[in-house]
């Protein structure tokens, strides 16, 4: 197979979209050649299809050319929003989401520039046009655009934590499902029965949609976005989620990317079917949550703002100004709740050496959390610990001088040499020499190394506790 590439064959007046399959993308588990050509033969048909019937907008294509061109200025993509008036009203709606949990709301295409820049702009702009060209009043794609919503503010809120690109976090997680839309328009009837036995549940379709088409919604959904032009690496991303494997063989930014929103859909699959923080323990244990070593205690301190974020999330993609108003599900839970307001962006841990959100990694010594711009350094502690031991290891050093345990050391080499000189009746007394030379190492040894296991112990025992999570700012 080549790579992707999109091309057009005329067909009469028609031009009707070719797509290459791209290794990259495609996930290749066939064990015979023949039955793999034939999958990624109808998969590349099925792009096509997708491509012939949902054309980009022009006025995305042109922000496409002004973001990969340095010379272009921010008002010319502010000119080119506003003359797509329908695509401006969807990128505002976007960017006022309860994903993004901006502190004012966002009025005009020039004001979302101001806060967000061109780059992020351009690719809220990309995200808004794919939703728009798949927007539907059929009842699976309503489901299917209100999960994914809430599956780009959660991973956006994940994000925020371990230091990767938020932005394109919440692009990959409100267009991870973009497959299935263009399945429902492909497949139809067929795809609308796969749809309702796996309804509810978190990675599970993909599996009945590479035995029925011989491919997933993620790598036909990838590869019309490659073809749209969409950067990576969204694209990848959403090729991958399915198949995190190839993720990890890629970099660890890709593979934390795709594990990122893999837990956020698997979390918002879960308080849409009723979880409450007793399931917290349970969900921990999801492969996701493991790889980005997120503990129980951690996720539970977060459940009231993920609730939270779910209910303001669903509410405002149906249309309402407040969780609990039209037909939300969520608003029982969210009515229990403080009404104190919860920051989109978590604070529960900052990092013991800069404050900077994080988690995953913990100090311990002190129990405090660390980010990725400051690890664990020397013994495994984190860099406050680390430096403070010097300074609490040098004043406590085993407490003898070194003229007494020079002294020691010659009064043990004695005593052995005497004893052992005596054993063998008079005779061997390098031998006797060297066997009590070899005690005093042995000794100063053991006294060294307890030494230094005492004073850790005791440095460890006199750390604040620092896992205590931060009020919220």
């Amino acid at each position: 197979m080549t790579q992707n590439a999109a091309s057009n064959v005329i067909k009469g007046a028609v031009a009707t979209p070719r797509v290459f399959v791209d290794e990259d993308l495609w996930f290749g588990s066939f064990d015979e050649e023949s039955a793999e050509r034939a999958a990624a033969s109808s998969m590349a048909a099925t792009a096509g299809q997708v491509l012939g019937a949902k054309p980009f907008p022009e006025s995305t294509r042109k922000l496409a050319e002004l973001a990969g061109n340095d010379a272009s200025q921010t008002r010319e993509m502010v000119q080119v929003l506003e003359q797509d008036p329908a695509l401006s009203a969807k990128l505002l709606r976007i960017v006022n989401s309860a994903g993004f949990g901006l502190r004012q709301q966002c009025t005009s295409v020039r004001h979302a520039v101001t806060l967000m820049g061109a780059k992020h702009l351009y690719q809220m702009a990309t995200t808004a046009s794919v939703l728009d060209m798949f927007d539907s009043d059929s009842q699976f794609a309503i489901q299917i655009l209100e999960h994914s919503s809430v599956v780009g503010a959660f991973a956006r809120y994940f994000g925020s934590h371990l230091a990767l690109p938020t932005e394109e976090l919440f692009t990959v997680g409100v267009l991870h499902d973009i497959g299935k839309l263009m399945l429902l328009d492909t497949m139809s009837e067929r795809y609308h029965e796969l749809l309702e036995q796996t309804s509810g549940q978190a990675d599970a379709l993909h599996i009945l949609e590479r035995s029925e088409y011989g491919f997933d919604h993620g790598v036909l959904a990838a590869h019309v976005l490659k073809a749209w032009n969409i950067p990576d690496p969204i694209p990848k991303i959403v090729a991958w989620l399915h198949q995190p494997a190839r993720a990890y063989e890629s970099s660890s930014l890709h593979a934390g990317l795709v594990q990122t929103v893999r837990l956020a859909d698997a979390l918002v699959y879960a308080i849409g079917n009723g979880a409450t923080r007793d399931d917290v323990a349970e969900l921990v244990r999801h492969e996701a949550a493991s790889y980005l070593d997120i503990s129980e205690a951690q996720l539970g301190s977060m459940w009231d703002e993920l609730e939270s974020l779910h209910g303001r999330a669903v509410a405002q993609h149906r249309g309402a100004s407040e969780p609990g108003a039209a037909g939300d599900s969520s608003a029982s839970r969210l009515r229990t709740q403080s009404k104190a307001k919860v920051a989109t962006v978590p604070q529960n841990f900052p990092c013991v050496d800069c404050g900077k959100p994080t988690f995953g990694t913990t100090c311990p010594a002190c129990k405090g959390y660390t980010c990725p711009n400051h690890p664990l350094v020397s013994q495994g502690w984190c860099t406050v610990c680390a430096t403070e031991y010097v300074g609490f290891a040098s004043s406590n050093q085993f407490p003898m001088s070194a003229k007494r345990a020079t002294w020691a050391a010659l009064g043990i080499v004695a005593s052995t040499t005497a004893i052992v000189y005596l054993a063998n009746a008079g005779n061997g007394l390098i031998k006797a020499l060297l066997a009590g030379i070899l005690l005093a190492t042995f000794v100063a040894g053991l006294l060294i190394v307890t030494n230094r296991l005492n004073v850790r112990s005791r440095f460890v025992k006199s750390r604040p506790d620092r896992s205590v999570a931060s009020p919220q700012q």
